[in-house]
């Protein structure tokens, strides 16, 4: 076997340069890294303002990731045949606070007492009324 001559197994010295300077770079970004580790105690003492909660729906893709406000249902087209409107809005404003604490079986129960009486709800819409969605209705 024949050995490499000698000055290719010897590194070059523009390559010890880059490596002295790459150490020095190390070391300088340890010692900003260590600074800012300092700081930051000081200002994690200082205090924040709360943050006021909002009320909306969790983000979904087909939202653009814009979360809805959470709204009241809106009557679309007729209430069943003898129902008491006020009691039915109650019931359904209930259900809406229920989906915003994120109650979902309570929801769940409330939309089949209200499909019980006769009364539909279009979570998409928003809406509410007395009959039966068709498969078709509130696509967009």
């Amino acid at each position: 076997m024949e050995r490499p001559p000698l000055e290719a197994a010897a590194p070059r010295a523009g390559t010890r340069r880059r490596a002295v300077a790459g150490k020095q770079k190390v070391a300088t970004l340890k010692l900003a890294i260590a600074k800012e580790a300092a700081a930051a105690p000081a200002e994690a003492a200082a205090p924040t303002p709360a943050k006021a909660e909002k009320k909306t729906a969790p983000r979904s893709p087909r939202s653009g990731g814009q979360a809805k406000v959470l709204d009241a249902y809106t009557l679309a087209g007729e209430p069943p045949a003898g129902a008491d409107v006020a009691a039915i809005e109650a019931l359904l404003a209930k259900r809406v606070e229920a989906k915003r604490t994120k109650d979902y079986e309570t929801a769940d129960g409330l939309q089949a007492e209200l499909e019980g009486m006769g009364v539909y709800c279009n979570d998409r819409l928003r809406t509410w009324s007395g009959c039966r969605p068709t498969r078709l209705e509130g696509v967009q």
